[in-house]
């Protein structure tokens, strides 16, 4: 080195135009001289087979791709182009084009099974015939007709007092139907009664007409209304100690201002009794009838005489004739 700075050193002539040495080149500067060096090329070596390029590369030397349009060198690790999918992606495919494949024969099955439960549905059971519904309506408005016919009085105004004859109670058509006796009488300041011996469907028994005014104010009808809720009460009593009794109808009937029919039956001494209770009030009076008739116990027939039925129209008749005799 100068003190003009390092010497250029110039191109050897070959580069420059001349001809390159014969021989093997030496050593680059600063690499000593010797054997051969890994990773450079070595002079005189014989070339690679045709079509086998870098198949002898040396270990770790640097691999250069090919150029353009020629394929991948063997065992470089670059795929070509158009070649066919690994085995991973294809058995990947499949697995997808198989699960389209069965959920599609699913929804199918899925639909058809749903076509065949609707059409099955339709035909399980045939529509009721038109008139049948129309038969159960009428009938049905039938029946509620004849509950709820009110059955007509004809009273005097209010207040009311006890009747001059309790006994009136009953009308030729009641006494007739009944083939009715009376056989007593009583009264007080704020009752009054009368009762027959009867006969209904072959049994004997007894009736008892009362009226009854309320003790409190006689021309209450509030009391009155009271006294309606006790006595019915009274005669619904099933867990009375003093009798044993059994209720099998409690309704109300269209008659006076509130009224209700309760047939029952009870042990009597000589079987079983069947009674038919009617309870009616008028304004401020309170009408009840109470008709009890015995088995045939002089036979061996122990067992109630009468059932609903046999009452059901007798004893509204016998309420309405009753409150008819109010003065």
């Amino acid at each position: 080195m100068s003190d003009n700075g390092p010497h250029m050193q110039p191109p050897p002539s070959w580069q420059v135009g001349g001809q390159p040495p014969s021989g093997p080149p030496g050593p680059p500067p600063g690499q000593p001289s010797g054997g051969p060096q890994y990773g450079a090329p070595q002079y005189g070596a014989p070339p690679p087979p045709p079509g086998d390029h870098y198949a002898h590369t040396p270990a770790g030397a640097p691999q250069y791709p090919p150029p353009p349009g020629q394929p991948p060198y063997p065992g470089s690790g670059a795929e070509m182009p158009g070649s066919p999918p690994s085995k991973s992606n294809l058995g990947l495919i499949l697995v997808i084009v198989g699960g389209v494949v069965i959920i599609a024969l699913i929804v199918v099955v899925l639909v058809m099974l749903l076509r065949s439960g609707d059409d099955s549905g339709d035909t399980d059971a045939p529509p009721p015939p038109p008139d049948a519904a129309a038969e159960e309506s009428e009938e049905s408005d039938d029946t509620d007709d004849k509950d709820d016919d009110p059955i007509e009085t004809e009273v005097g105004e209010a207040p009311h007092g006890l009747p001059e004859d309790e006994c009136l109670a009953l009308g030729d058509d009641q006494v007739d139907a009944l083939s009715a006796q009376q056989t007593r009488t009583s009264s007080t300041d704020n009752t009054a009664r009368c009762s027959w011996d009867i006969e209904v469907e072959g049994f004997t028994g007894t009736l008892d007409v009362n009226y009854q005014l309320p003790y409190s104010a006689s021309d209450s009808v509030e009391a009155a209304g009271s006294d309606f809720e006790r006595e019915l009460e009274w005669m619904t009593d099933e867990d009375s100690d003093i009798i044993d009794v059994t209720v099998h109808e409690n309704n109300e009937i269209e008659l006076g201002d509130e009224a209700n029919l309760v047939f029952s039956t009870n042990d009597g001494a000589l079987g079983e009794v069947s009674t038919a209770s009617l309870i009616a009030r008028q304004d401020n009076m309170l009408v009840t009838a109470e008709l009890r008739v015995y088995p045939d116990w002089i036979n061996g027939d122990e067992s109630a005489p009468l059932e609903y039925g046999d009452i059901s129209d007798l004893m509204p008749d016998v309420g309405a004739s009753a409150i008819n005799n109010l003065g």
